[in-house]
């Protein structure tokens, strides 16, 4: 699946896609691996946007420089599918829950040879996304990685 991402601030408008291979689990585990990609378009202003998420992913290091490449490859677990926010009995990605449905899918990214995690929320129906923290531990690592495309 493609989503068709924006993130719009003082300084201008960050457009990227992410493409994010879905599938069915197998077994009694609604976890699957799966792979995805963050693809960056020419002519957009990322600073702001990678801002937010060091300050989100608590980084204590952002290393803005211009991006040479216009595709970061990345592996992802996917959580859940058809979750909705809120508690419930089985909580997802600190925010999830399979009962009552929902529109949202949750992926935990990794990136950096195992360096550093992120949870990457998507919600096709509100067209809304977001990139929440794993854990502080990793926020640098991930910057650094986001970086390269960003």
């Amino acid at each position: 699946m493609t989503w068709v991402a924006a993130h719009e601030s003082s300084v201008g408008m960050a457009r990227f896609q992410i493409h994010l291979i879905l599938g069915t689990p197998r077994g009694d585990s609604p976890f699957f691996i799966s792979k995805g990609a963050f693809i960056s378009e020419p002519d957009s202003q990322y600073s702001e946007f990678l801002r937010q998420v060091a300050k989100a992913l608590e980084a204590k290091h952002l290393k803005s420089r211009k991006s040479q490449n216009r595709r970061f490859d990345f592996v992802a677990a996917v959580l859940g599918q058809n979750l909705s926010r809120g508690p419930g009995a089985d909580v997802i990605a600190s925010a999830f829950a399979s009962k009552p449905q929902g529109d949202w899918i949750a992926t935990k990214v990794f990136v950096g040879d195992d360096e550093g995690e992120f949870f990457l929320n998507l919600n096709s129906k509100e067209g809304r996304g977001e990139i929440a923290i794993k854990d502080p531990e990793y926020g640098d690592a991930v910057m650094k990685e986001l970086s390269r495309v960003f």
